[in-house]
């Protein structure tokens, strides 16, 4: 019963076609599987076959039988037995509505250069020879889609006489067939051309719109110098258009004839690039045509875009003449940037890669409209490679600086993406990079985006990072501010993230940096770093960071004399571990907690009386020009001789030799250190270059170091002789490394002297160099310059690494003193 009201069906009965073909369209419909189509349709073609070869069959049939066809073609399935009932069809159909469903048949059916085409030509000659316009059009529309050598010469005139045909619709199909056969025979075009320029100036607007597009195509495909005598015409109808001399019925979307502009627009690009024609007529018409557009939708947009193209083929010196200060055309473009639809976005950067960046509006050119984009449609890859690419035009360090604060926002906020999220943060590191930017908002910027983009970057790639910020703190000689900053930044990080998801090298680097350069901040304690370093150490799952992080940390015991609650029983499970390096460094942190000299220096420091200011550090271990600051004397512009603790950039130079980060150095801390340990125990002296001395202790020789100097000076004075030159041959380690302490200004030096011992490198630099060695501890020396005149000697310290690479560090009381020592060594 079903099936009978679906057959009864108005929709059914209108299209006359026949209950089978009904019933064929149902099974393929309710087909469950690929197979079960196959076996259906596989049938209705074998059944069409053989009714289909029977003598005699009613055209009506052979209509329904062909349309059958038509259905299993358009799913996939061989249907080369139809082609000869098509061609039969086009010739004995009774009815034009059957001959159209021949032609149909012959354009889905016959390949090109089928030799079946031939026996079209006939009934195609006769149908351009019909009085009814339905026939004609039948033909006209079978030679845009059948191509055959023997067809075009054949069938040219006849398609000719059509252009005088009464019917407009009949004179359009006939300029598209001209058009045809010019792409299927290209020495036709000679014939053809004349007929396709009377097209523009027909009576119809429907002809003129479809020679337009014709004209179009040809000027995209050939030189536009050959038809440089129909940019007047295009400029004419272009003109009508605007004035909208065509009729209203044209106007689709509030837009008249939207598809003919296009075309005027595209055609006129093309003969500016040729040079053809009037930019001064082109810039009126184009400006004006954007005034029209300007608050209209859809297919205005287009046409928008289109203007905006046209006048970016004008040379920039001529559109600069022409655009007024009061208003620029290009500023259209803002609704496309500014829009919340991404296909509009996309539109609008697209145009924006094609003007050139001189005629860019100023708005646009400081980056933070498309660093606008960037940030709101960071879910939208294309939109973000696009916007990227318009960035690429205007870079600069200042349009960095300008979009700074958006790519922030952009890499925060797009974690669900983070492969767009790495693009970004590579592009904009490597553009800081490219623009030579070693400022601290470089620094900021940088560890900003590798700890916000976690590991979505190549450990290499930020391991490389993290080489060049290291790189950009070692050219800092007279400053502080990049390590200021910097000691905060990877203190905030290791802070504000309470899992372990950052990069391994980022990690690796904030350790470093806070161990070699904590002493610098104002605002952070080192109870609080330490305190971060327990529990990074705790998060970690890598050994070889936990080794990182605790060498840091053995650093601030050092410097501080604390130990943080808790970390016995951390250090107390790493010296069960199976790495000997993990378990070697806890034991030797353990013996340090226990020694009882770290003991009583811990009940010293947590016994010492502050005294009480109005200004006062959060680091206890911060030096400045005085102990303390008072409220009324403003804080001191900081620079490196003013700092008394400076700590030495460890592995660096002038050559990378070695990973700077690396735990490697010329002899583990946790060897050295425990040396120390025994050698407090047995009584011995600490190491020149040890960092343990109590706070009590630096005043006590810093006060006694200026009141020498002052009564000395005093002296020399008022007796009017000179002060005399110090014995360096005499100088201990204990003077050594209160001057080392004192100096502010450093080289570091990365060679390879040829040497593994450091008994014989100590004789040599001794000899070449007129130095006088210190002391020579395990795989390191320590030596003073004794060629230098003044009283403050340049100190040098030098350690043997793996093989025969040496680490030489020397400091100085000055940046000329330094400077001086260093060209006379030849470095």
């Amino acid at each position: 019963m079903a099936k009978l009201q679906s057959l009864l069906s108005s929709e059914f009965l209108a299209s006359g076609s026949s209950k089978e073909l009904f019933l064929f369209i149902q099974k393929v419909t309710e087909s469950k599987s690929k197979a079960e189509e196959h076996s259906h349709v596989s049938a209705e073609l074998q059944t069409l076959s053989h009714k289909m070869g029977h003598p005699d069959v009613p055209p009506t049939r052979m209509k329904d039988y062909l349309i059958r066809l038509i259905h299993a073609f358009m799913l996939g399935y061989n249907v080369d037995f139809g082609v000869i009932y098509a061609i039969m069809t086009t010739q004995s159909g009774e009815t034009a509505l059957q001959r159209r469903v021949g032609y149909l048949s012959c354009a889905l059916f016959l390949e090109k250069n089928n030799e079946l085409a031939i026996m079209l030509i006939n009934t195609l000659q006769r149908d351009l020879k019909s009085t009814s316009y339905l026939d004609v059009c039948a033909a006209l529309t079978m030679i845009c889609y059948v191509e055959h050598p023997e067809m075009q010469d054949a069938l040219l005139e006849p398609v000719i006489r059509t252009m005088g045909f009464e019917k407009e619709v009949v004179r359009k199909k006939a300029v598209v067939a001209l058009f045809s056969l010019s792409r299927q025979s290209p020495r036709l075009m000679n014939r053809i051309e004349p007929h396709l320029r009377e097209a523009l100036s027909d009576k119809d607007p429907s002809v003129v719109f479809a020679a337009l597009n014709v004209w179009k195509s040809i000027l995209t495909t050939t030189s536009a110098e050959r038809y440089k005598d129909l940019f007047p015409t295009v400029l004419q109808i272009f003109q009508q258009l605007l004035d909208g001399r065509f009729p209203r019925s044209y106007i689709y979307h509030g837009v008249l004839a939207p598809w003919a502009q296009i075309a005027c627009l595209r055609m006129m690009a093309n003969f500016q690039v040729s040079n053809i024609g009037s930019p001064q007529d082109i810039y009126k018409v184009t400006v004006q045509c954007l005034e029209l557009m300007a608050h209209k939708v859809d297919a205005a947009y287009a046409i928008i875009l289109e203007c905006v193209q046209l006048l970016s083929e004008i040379d920039p010196l001529v559109l600069h003449s022409l655009v007024s200060r009061e208003s620029h055309p290009l500023d259209i473009l803002n609704q496309f940037l500014h829009a919340g639809n991404h296909n509009l976005k996309y539109l609008g950067l697209k145009t924006l890669g094609s003007i050139d960046v001189s005629l860019w509006p100023d708005e646009w050119t400081d980056g933070a409209v498309i660093g606008n984009m960037l940030e709101i449609a960071m879910n939208d890859d294309t939109i973000v490679t696009m916007a990227l690419q318009n960035l690429d035009r205007i870079m600069s360090g200042s349009v960095l600086k300008q979009i700074g604060d958006h790519i922030k926002n952009a890499i925060r906020n797009s974690h669900e993406t983070p492969d767009t999220q790495a693009h970004v943060a590579r592009w904009f590191i490597n553009h800081c990079t490219r623009e030579k930017l070693s400022d601290a908002w470089c620094m900021e910027m940088v560890l900003f985006i590798l700890a916000q983009t976690r590991r979505s970057l190549e450990t290499n790639y930020v391991q490389a990072q993290c080489q060049y910020l290291k790189n950009l703190l070692d050219d800092e000689i007279h400053e502080t501010e990049l390590r200021d900053m910097a000691t905060e930044m990877c203190f905030n990080i290791l802070k504000q993230c309470q899992s372990p998801y950052l990069s391994a090298p980022l990690i690796q680097f904030c350790f470093w940096m806070l161990s070699e350069y904590a002493y610098l901040s104002k605002t952070i304690s080192e109870t609080d770093i330490m305190k971060q370093l327990q529990k990074w150490i705790t998060l970690l799952d890598d050994d070889y960071l936990q080794i990182h992080g605790l060498q840091a940390l053995e650093h601030f015991m050092k410097r501080s004399q604390t130990v943080i609650p808790g970390l016995e029983s951390i250090l107390q499970n790493f010296r069960i571990s199976p790495i000997a390096e993990k378990q070697q460094i806890a034991v030797h942190l353990l013996n340090m907690i226990d020694d009882r000299a770290f003991r009583l220096a811990v009940q010293g420091t947590d016994s010492v009386t502050i005294p009480t200011t109005n200004v006062l550090s959060a680091n206890a271990n911060r030096p400045h020009h005085g102990r303390f600051l008072t409220e009324s004397a403003p804080s001191p512009r900081r620079h490196l001789h003013d700092i008394t603790r400076a700590q030495s950039f460890i592995g660096s130079g002038d050559k990378e030799t070695s990973n700077p980060l690396s735990t490697h150095r010329h002899e583990p801390i946790r060897d050295r250190s425990l040396k120390e340990t025994a050698e407090s125990k047995n009584g011995k002296r600490h190491s020149p270059l040890s960092t343990h001395t109590s706070p009590q202790q630096r005043r006590e020789i810093w006060t006694q170091d200026a009141s020498e100097s002052m009564l000395s000076s005093l002296i020399a004075f008022d007796l009017g002789e000179d002060q005399p030159q110090p014995s360096f041959h005499n100088l201990n380690t204990d003077t050594f490394g209160k001057l080392w302490l004192e100096y502010g200004s450093e080289k570091h030096k990365t060679m390879d002297w040829g040497t593994r011992s450091i008994h014989a490198l100590a004789d040599a630099v001794k000899q070449a160099w007129s130095l006088h060695i210190v002391q020579i501890i395990g795989q390191e020396f320590i030596a003073v310059d004794t060629l230098d005149g003044s009283s403050r000697p340049v100190l040098i310290h030098m350690a043997l690494d793996h093989d025969t690479i040496i680490q030489m560090t020397v400091r100085a009381p000055s940046p000329k003193g330094l400077g001086r020592f260093m060209q006379s060594i030849s470095c």
